[in-house]
């Protein structure tokens, strides 16, 4: 765990590679509101992007921690080592926080661990998802689930780039990559990166303070050209059919990750809801 504290946009401090922390801009707890907030940004989106998220979280809930998690494209293809040092300064985070039991941690002052920690999650796209799959899998150690299709996987890495022939090149390397995984992974008895985070995110202990019951919410868009709406909708109808609790909200034509741009109120009013519906559940989420 990196000691040096860079101050970044927005009053967040960078611990590590691709972590960002936010300390509370209240002291005061109300019971009710999330105390704290994971962000798990998509593919290679930028931090000022991000921060437009971060900054609703701050109005709606200014007594939250923040942590904000960036999904770089090397993450898909560098070691699991290397996936795991990247988020391992979450796992200090929350260990300070005293969301998990852990050791005293020198990035905040340790706190009394709460009854219920009240931790909402925040996860876009495919990107997003492949940091948590990793931060579960750490947290064990101690929220976008598209098709895994070839064309979803050259838009998700590329869709973000502006030079053609940059572009041109991404796109034979990811090809070659995805092809060599497709044909020769079976065959080991590998799945895909993107495989593995679609099935993951069925788990009903994707992260250890998560069960069945926890209220999982799919915001997706018929529009969106990355990653397949009727994907998203199939994996969601297949959590449900697994009893989880999923709550669902289509958009007709917002683009990829731009559906709070499109539909501000109707987004963050779904957001709203499914917090509300989690914090009335009548259940510890350590149980």
């Amino acid at each position: 765990m990196p000691s040096s504290k860079t101050k970044v946009d927005d009053g967040f401090l960078k611990l590590g590679s691709e972590v960002h922390l936010r300390k509370p801009l209240v002291a005061s707890d109300d019971g009710e509101s999330p105390n704290i907030i994971l962000v798990f940004g998509w593919m290679g989106a930028k931090l000022r992007h991000l921060h437009k998220y971060t900054k609703v979280y701050e109005e709606l809930y200014p007594g939250a921690t923040q942590v904000l998690v960036t999904s770089p494209p090397s993450f898909f293809y560098c070691t699991e080592g290397s996936k795991r040092r990247a988020v391992a300064p979450v796992v200090e985070i929350l260990e300070a926080l005293g969301a998990i039991p852990g050791m005293p941690s020198a990035i905040l002052e340790k706190k009394k661990a709460p009854t219920s920690p009240r931790i909402l999650i925040h996860s876009f796209s495919n990107g997003g998802a492949y940091c948590m799959m990793t931060l579960g899998k750490l947290l064990a150690t101690h929220s976008a689930p598209g098709g895994g299709g070839l064309g979803s996987a050259i838009d998700a890495f590329t869709g973000h780039m502006r030079n053609p022939v940059g572009k041109f090149g991404a796109k034979v390397f990811i090809s070659t990559l995805y092809l060599f995984g497709y044909m020769v992974g079976p065959m080991l008895g590998r799945k895909t990166s993107l495989q593995r985070i679609r099935e993951s995110l069925y788990a009903a202990h994707l992260l250890p303070w998560m069960d069945k019951r926890t209220p999982r919410l799919y915001l997706y868009s018929k529009k969106d050209e990355m990653v397949p709406w009727v994907d998203t909708e199939t994996h969601a109808r297949a959590s449900k059919d697994m009893g989880r609790n999923v709550k669902t909200v289509v958009f007709e034509d917002s683009a990829h990750v731009a559906h709070a741009k499109t539909y501000p109120v109707e987004y963050w009013d779904a957001v709203k809801s499914i917090w509300n519906e989690a914090n009335q559940a009548e259940h510890s989420p350590f149980e």
